[in-house]
């Protein structure tokens, strides 16, 4: 299923709106606006929170934490060593980790799990909105990859 994230470019906090292909709205994702953590939170249409993202502040290099409602918490680090584009490491407790990699220039990131893809973003820059599209496979969490997606999203844009 294809999910659209949009990010208002000028705006104080991270909200952004989530929608299906339809342009049916799914998920709501407020994000703070002086937090130290950088802390955003996912909720569904219904207001009932689905997942937590923050900033790990005691981490080398980037690291954030995904608190999924009734999952342990998922880290998600960038690699600081890689040669071509960016690479993150997914860890879940008790789970074959999740390897994320693409090209912050071209906008676009594949997960993988042992090899086989997951899910894809492609991100694509409107006039006052940032809005990427999110592809996940049918047996994938969606709210696990879209947590995830807003984690790299954040750390990207503090690298900038």
């Amino acid at each position: 299923m294809r999910y659209i994230v949009k990010e208002k470019i000028f705006h104080i906090t991270e909200d952004s709106v989530i929608s299906d292909e339809a342009g049916n709205p799914q998920f709501q994702v407020n994000g703070a606006f002086f937090s130290i953590h950088n802390r955003l939170e996912m909720q569904d249409v219904s207001g009932n929170k689905v997942a937590v993202i923050y900033r790990k502040l005691l981490a080398i290099g980037a690291t954030y934490e995904v608190e999924l409602t009734g999952r342990p918490i998922i880290e998600l680090h960038k690699q600081l060593f890689t040669f071509f584009g960016d690479r993150f490491t997914v860890t879940i407790p008790g789970e074959q980790n999740v390897e994320i990699s693409g090209n912050f220039t071209e906008h676009e990131f594949v997960f993988t799990r042992s090899g086989a893809t997951i899910a894809q973003i492609s991100k694509q820059w409107f006039s006052f909105h940032e809005t990427y599209g999110v592809d996940v496979q049918n047996d994938a969490d969606a709210a696990f990859v879209l947590a995830c997606s807003l984690a790299i999203d954040m750390i990207e844009d503090s690298e900038k």
